[in-house]
């Protein structure tokens, strides 16, 4: 499943770009496996809202206090986007404390239940080990 960009608005969209950006920036590290994902979210914005957030990723400002959700983004656009974010931050085959703390504060953000939210730590962790996996053997190519 892909989060459905193309549907939406222009908040919706650069909410959604600084939040990939902020997840980049989370450890402190710019990697380009995480910065993909942010050039395809910005796909979909006009060049003065790419130089935004192109702007943020290049600064050392700390990350975004990003503690509202643009109106209309669903509970299932918001699971896939918080699924997405952990892409975006396990991409380089690590999970540093500071990305653990960010998701838990996304969660939080999204309101994402204890319960769900144990599952979707998990699940990281699966992933993490498949991509790490997928790193190890690239690297013995």
């Amino acid at each position: 499943m892909r989060i459905p960009l193309d549907t939406f608005n222009n908040e919706q969209k650069i909410w959604y770009c600084f939040l990939v950006a902020s997840a980049i920036k989370a450890d402190g590290v710019i990697k380009p496996e995480e910065v993909k994902y942010l050039i395809q979210a910005m796909h979909f914005l006009d060049t003065s809202q790419k130089a935004r957030v192109q702007n943020y990723l290049k600064t050392a400002k700390p990350l975004l206090s990003i503690n509202t959700i643009p109106v209309g983004i669903t509970r299932k656009d918001l699971l896939m986007i918080y699924m997405e974010l952990v892409d975006v931050v396990i991409s380089d085959g690590i999970l540093t404390d500071q990305e653990m703390i960010f998701l838990k504060q996304v969660a939080g953000l999204f309101s994402i239940s204890e319960e769900t939210y144990t599952k979707l730590s998990y699940w990281t962790n699966e992933a993490l080990v498949l991509v790490q996996r997928r790193i190890e053997l690239v690297e013995k190519a």
